[in-house]
C-alpha cells in the first residue's frame, strides 16, 4: 500500500512517499521539502517524489497528517489537501500530533529515550509533552500535550532533561538554559510516515481537526445598519 504524508506544522514543510505492508511495517521511499516552505508549490513537489519513485496518484491509498499544534495556517492547508485525497481516491485518513512526529525523530537523531517536545504557542507561551521511546522505535506520550509558559516550564523540565524543538533554549531564562539538554528539531514527513506505521491497518479518521488546546472565544458582530435616505430607499 503506498502512503502520501504531508507535514506542514512548522516552517519545514515536507511531503513524503511510504510503501506499507503488513509484515515490513514502513518503508519511506523518498522526502521532499516544498520551495520556501510555501504550500502552493504542493503540487510541483507531489510531481517530483512521483518522478523520483514511480508513484502514480491512483497508487496512494492512504494519507497521513501532522494535526499540529503548530502553524495553525500550513496545518489547516495541509488537512485540506488530504480531504482532496479523499473524496478523488477514496484515501483512508490519519491524524497525528506533530508533538509525537518531532519526538520520533529526535529519538533517532540524538539516541535519547525520553525528551521533552516544546512548539511555539505564540503569546510568549509553548507546547509542552514528554514523550518515552518504546522498543518498536515510536513515541509514546508519557506527560500530555498542555501550554505552559517559561517560568512554568523552568520548574517543570528537570535538571539533566532533553527538549527538543525549534529554537528550544528561548524558553528557559539564562540560569537554567545550562541545566538542560537541548536540540533543535523540527517535525517532518518521513517520520510522521514512521510513527503512522501501527496505524495504517486500523481504520481512519472521518475527520481531522488541527490540535489547538486555547479555548475558542468568538463573538459575531451585529450587522451594520446604514441609514439611507428616502431618494435611496425608493430605488431599493
Amino acid at each position: 500500500m503506498k502512503i502520501l504524508g504531508i507535514e506542514w506544522s512548522s516552517s519545514l514543510r515536507t511531503l513524503a512517499f511510504g510503501q506499507w505492508s503488513a509484515d515490513g511495517g514502513m518503508c519511506v521511499l523518498s522526502m521532499a521539502q516544498l520551495p520556501e516552505g510555501r504550500d502552493s508549490r504542493y503540487f510541483q513537489t507531489f510531481q517530483q517524489l512521483s518522478r523520483e519513485t514511480g508513484v502514480m496518484k491512483s497508487d496512494i491509498h492512504a494519507v497521513v497528517v501532522g494535526i499540529g499544534p503548530g502553524s495553525y495556517a500550513g496545518i489547516r492547508s495541509a488537512i485540506s489537501v488530504a480531504y482532496g485525497w479523499h473524496l478523488a481516491n477514496d484515501a483512508k485518513l490519519i491524524g497525528l500530533s506533530s508533538a509525537q512526529v518531532m519526538a520520533r525523530k529526535a529519538f533517532e537523531l540524538t539516541g535519547q529515550t525520553s525528551l521533552h517536545t516544546l512548539i511555539d504557542a505564540q503569546r510568549g507561551e509553548c507546547y509542552h509533552a514528554q514523550f518515552r521511546q518504546m522498543t518498536d522505535g515510536s513515541a509514546r506520550e508519557v506527560e500530555p500535550l498542555a501550554i505552559k509558559g517559561t517560568e512554568q516550564l523552568a520548574s517543570f523540565v528537570q535538571t539533566g532533561a532533553c527538549v527538543v524543538g525549534e529554537d528550544v533554549r528561548r524558553w528557559f531564562p539564562e540560569g537554567t538554559a545550562a541545566t538542560v539538554e537541548s536540540f533543535d528539531v523540527l517535525p517532518d514527513a518521513a517520520s510522521l510516515l514512521k510513527e503512522a506505521s501501527g496505524l495504517i491497518n486500523q481504520p481512519g479518521c472521518e475527520r481531522l481537526e488541527p490540535i489547538y488546546l486555547r479555548p475558542t472565544s468568538f463573538v459575531k458582530a451585529p450587522p451594520s445598519r446604514i441609514p439611507l435616505s428616502e431618494e435611496e430607499l425608493n430605488h431599493l
